[in-house]
């Protein structure tokens, strides 16, 4: 019989001192990702010693706890609670001295596993260190994910590590209590906030190669994941002030509202329009300059093209709830008593 709070069995507490690594995914209906993601796992993670795959299911409608759990995977059914108190769930469950948070439609590389040594002796070098890397596109994948995600991956610079694929030790993500999980979207760059007001060091290893097969394929699937991470920037006007998208964003709105008012103005308002496109058009152009100044002047280019899209999504989620389009988190849970940490129920 399954158990609703848990599917695979406890590993023994004499484990506790042998397990090295700790995987934690969340899931929620991955029958046909999950599946893969553990077997990459199996793959790649050999010869790291002892470890443990842990899979926080979100009340899926499908087999992903059955599959996760025939794969020899820890499984944990937690219907209720954002995201971001999944992945606090499965942290206090693992016994692994280093956690490695994934998302259930993330696999690791060759690359990965030539390069997780070093990772985790930085790791261990410096209890503060975060460390992991920005997911990557298939290399057969749209034009989308080739133009828009695998040429971000490759960026060094970054102003935190993605939660799905995040590596830290467990002790020190207990101190800093988890995730926040208050927030339905962008708790991973909150955390790394966080992290570093505290003295920690994020360093955005390149070379720990993830592929994250979930990537949205066109350009109306790209609109609502930015619509799902705009909702994120409404937290209060400081966090808003504080995020250059947010702003850009507003900027975006902004310059769409003078241009269609300028355009049925009785008067045809033509230069205030041609003004405002203008004004797009460069931030348009500035943006994909800035983000990916190291690629060619089409890559740029084309980018400047999706950026449109971009600003779009996040604009659209300013104004709509996640549930309303679609979003993979649940309703907004506030912070129990005892920190960040306390899963909300």
């Amino acid at each position: 019989m399954i158990s609703r709070e848990q599917l695979s069995p406890v590993a023994p507490a004499d484990m506790a001192s042998q397990l090295t690594i700790s995987f934690i995914i969340p899931a929620r209906n991955e029958e046909r990702n999950i599946g893969p993601t553990i077997e990459s796992i199996r793959r790649y993670a050999s010869g790291l010693g002892e470890y443990e795959i842990i899979v926080v299911d979100h009340g899926s409608e499908d087999r992903t706890a059955m599959v996760a759990s025939s794969s020899n995977a820890r499984v944990f059914v937690r219907p209720g609670g954002t995201i971001a108190s999944l992945r606090n769930f499965g942290a206090q469950q693992a016994l692994g001295e280093i956690l490695v948070f994934l998302d259930a439609d993330v696999d690791l590389t060759k690359s990965w596993q030539l390069h997780i040594s070093k990772a985790m002796r930085e790791l261990n070098s410096g209890s503060s260190v975060i460390t992991g890397s920005h997911c990557t596109a298939p290399t057969d994948g749209t034009w989308i994910e080739r133009f828009w995600f695998r040429n971000f991956a490759v960026l060094a610079e970054t102003t935190h590590i993605g939660s799905g694929h995040l590596i830290i030790r467990r002790d020190h993500f207990l101190r800093l209590s988890g995730f926040d999980v208050s927030l339905d979207t962008g708790e991973d760059y909150e955390f790394c906030r966080r992290a570093l007001a505290r003295g920690a060091v994020l360093i955005n290893e390149q070379n720990l190669e993830v592929i994250h097969r979930g990537f949205p394929k066109g350009i109306i699937a790209f609109v609502r994941r930015e619509a799902w991470h705009g909702s994120g920037d409404l937290g209060s006007w400081h966090k808003i002030v504080e995020s250059k998208v947010a702003l850009a964003s507003i900027a975006f709105f902004m310059l769409h509202v003078v241009i269609f008012s300028a355009l049925i103005a009785p008067s045809r308002m033509w230069g205030m329009a041609v003004g405002a496109l203008a004004v797009l058009f460069g931030l348009l152009v500035a943006s994909a300059v800035v983000r990916y100044r190291h690629c060619s002047p089409f890559v740029i280019a084309v980018n400047a093209l999706i950026f449109y899209f971009y600003y779009l999504g996040r604009t659209v989620g300013f104004f709509l709830k996640p549930s309303w389009w679609g979003g993979r988190q649940a309703p907004r849970h506030r912070a129990k008593e005892g920190g960040w940490l306390a899963v909300a129920a």
